[in-house]
């Protein structure tokens, strides 16, 4: 499934958009909210252990956070998550991310709660990154995060 094809039908109200979006989760994925997901650190554990990291670096470390998106760039190429230490930069591009996880970007809204398993890296301007290899969905937001009243 392609962003086009995820996104052709939805609805122009975001509440009934977000409730579209579920419902094609759970078909693509099935079990929208695991019972379970370990984290192997939080974000500041993971700042603090590569703060010394050079721009331009990957290391082969694999990782694993979660954490709400605050931000996504580039339709879901580049999210921020955050929890409760702090922010971390994902990255999802077809020469990193296997397909059947980028196919999950284009339902992934601000506020989901997503976890990522990943490769560590700086980038170029020193953003501290994860490069996804898995993302999982461990709780939809089914009320827009911006009050409109």
């Amino acid at each position: 499934m392609n962003e086009k094809t995820a996104t052709a039908s939805l609805s122009s109200d975001a509440t009934e958009v977000r409730a579209q979006k579920l419902k094609l989760l759970r078909e693509q994925i099935g079990d929208v909210y695991p019972a379970h997901f370990h984290r192997t650190m939080t974000n500041a554990e993971l700042a603090a252990k590569y703060e010394s990291l050079e721009p331009d670096t990957e290391t082969q470390d694999v990782v694993t956070v979660a954490g709400r998106v605050f931000s996504s760039r580039n339709s879901g190429m580049f999210m921020d998550i955050h929890d409760a230490s702090g922010k971390i930069q994902i990255f999802s591009h077809k020469d990193t991310t296997p397909e059947d996880a980028r196919t999950l970007l284009p339902l992934i809204d601000i506020g989901d709660i997503i976890g990522i398993t990943g490769i560590v890296r700086r980038t170029k301007r020193g953003e501290l990154t994860i490069n996804a290899k898995t993302i999982t969905t461990s709780s939809c937001a089914t009320a827009s995060a911006i009050s409109t009243s």
